[in-house]
């Protein structure tokens, strides 16, 4: 490598680290000069580290923003329409928040969608440089991020987890050790999801006898976990994802039988057994504890109702692009039962409606249409090359957030969702116009 594409290479591969360290925090309601006042560690170090990540990520995709005009104003880049769908789609939350007369324009307001737009700008460039290996790195890097972010919120709950009920435990809205507040139990179990089916992928290559031992052990194990985290969005895409990867990935039908018994079935036959030897212990100890009741219910969480609420009194004649960034906590915080449901969306439609309006809407579907229409056209390609690692991932993890947008805005704005969609499609697309696919070996 030249000295310049070392640093290049450098300035990306920080930049992706950056985007990932700057999640769940944000710039100030006084604005950027105040958070920067912010920083004295003497003082208080949680929100020093905060006020850094979030200024930080601000000012190199700001930056990054202005490259990318550059190179589209005087270099003439080309630029696959799917990322030029995405950035329409954040740019209406832009204009949503223009057109909002009650909240104020200003780059606290537009953090995450300048964060989103920074991000869809890194892959462009990446791709127009010719320096598409870098996005290699960035599948890594992620997986690092997620394995601390998972461990560093259960370190925090570990006197508790003896209880196995692990949606009490993070039901309330607590501390970890850095003094971030905890996802919720969807946010956790969708980072060990997301980590099994990055294991999982390697796993199938792994031709170590003992690493695929202990490998097939974490995976049930953490399996096992999900499941009593009981989220049931999220087994509904792991396992539906998983499948779908098992089915893809082999050949033979005795294979794909023998891992769906084993990654799929088994946990499943071990949470019950579990979770009936519980329910009994506590049957005898007069306590009406039933661990299972959030997996069989029926209830959908106060979805069904925000989402009546939303379509019922959204102004579809007035708010064009809708109410800008994290526009359904704005639009919601008139609906009666925020306090006992939520001001989250939990769906992306109904987000990206309420955040830019139906124009976002209708590129919203234009968006779902290219994912599929990407599928379907490379089917041949994908099935050719199913035994590179970076391809499994990509696809795997872009089904799983595509199910994962309709209990969640999941991808539809800047967050682990988007993040991981993007790099997942960025590596599709960038690779699928070179007529290629990049893997370890090339």
């Amino acid at each position: 490598m030249t000295n310049r594409n070392i640093f290049i290479t450098i300035f990306f591969v920080s930049y992706w680290c950056i985007l990932w360290g700057s999640i769940n925090s944000f710039i100030g309601t006084t604005g950027v000069i105040e958070t920067y006042k912010l920083i004295n560690f003497s003082k208080n170090f949680f929100i020093s580290i905060s006020s850094i990540r979030s200024l930080s990520a601000l000012t190199i995709s700001i930056f990054i923003i202005i490259y990318f005009l550059y190179l589209v104003a005087f270099k003439k880049i080309k630029i696959n329409e799917i990322h030029l769908y995405f950035i329409l789609f954040f740019s209406c939350q832009v204009f949503g928040l223009l057109f909002n007369e009650e909240k104020t324009f200003n780059i606290t307001n537009n953090y995450l969608a300048i964060l989103s737009l920074g991000s869809i700008c890194l892959f462009i460039i990446i791709n127009s440089l010719k320096i598409n290996r870098i996005i290699l790195y960035f599948f890594w890097i992620s997986l690092f991020f997620l394995v601390i972010a998972f461990l560093i919120t259960i370190i925090s709950k570990i006197s508790e987890i003896n209880s196995l009920d692990f949606y009490k435990i993070f039901f309330e809205k607590t501390n970890n050790l850095l003094g971030e507040t905890n996802p919720r139990i969807s946010g956790l179990s969708r980072m060990l999801a997301i980590i099994n089916l990055f294991i999982f992928c390697r796993y199938v290559k792994c031709e170590n006898l003992y690493l695929n031992t202990l490998s097939r052990i974490f995976l049930i194990l953490s399996s096992l976990l999900i499941l009593f985290m009981q989220s049931r969005g999220t087994l509904v895409c792991y396992f539906f994802s998983l499948s779908i990867l098992i089915f893809f990935i082999n050949k033979k039908n005795s294979i794909k039988f023998k891992e769906i018994l084993i990654f799929i079935i088994l946990p499943i036959l071990i949470f019950s057994l579990i979770n009936n030897i519980l329910n009994k212990q506590n049957l005898k100890s007069n306590e009406n504890i039933n661990l299972d009741n959030r997996i069989l219910s029926s209830s959908t969480s106060g979805r069904y109702e925000i989402w009546s609420y939303t379509i019922k009194n959204y102004k579809f004649h007035k708010k064009i692009f809708g109410y800008g960034s994290n526009g359904d906590r704005f639009f919601l915080k008139q609906f009666n039962d925020k306090n006992k449901y939520s001001d989250n969306a939990s769906n992306m439609i109904v987000y990206s409606l309420v955040s830019g309006g139906p124009v976002s809407l209708i590129i919203l579907i234009v968006i779902f249409y290219k994912i599929f229409k990407l599928f379907i056209l490379n089917k041949t390609q994908f099935l050719s090359d199913r035994n590179n690692f970076y391809l499994n991932l990509s696809i795997i993890f872009i089904i799983f957030f595509l199910i994962r947008s309709i209990f969640e805005n999941s991808f539809g704005l800047f967050s682990i969702d988007f993040l991981i969609t993007y790099l997942s499609l960025s590596y599709i697309i960038s690779n699928i116009d070179k007529k290629f696919l990049l893997n370890e070996k090339n």
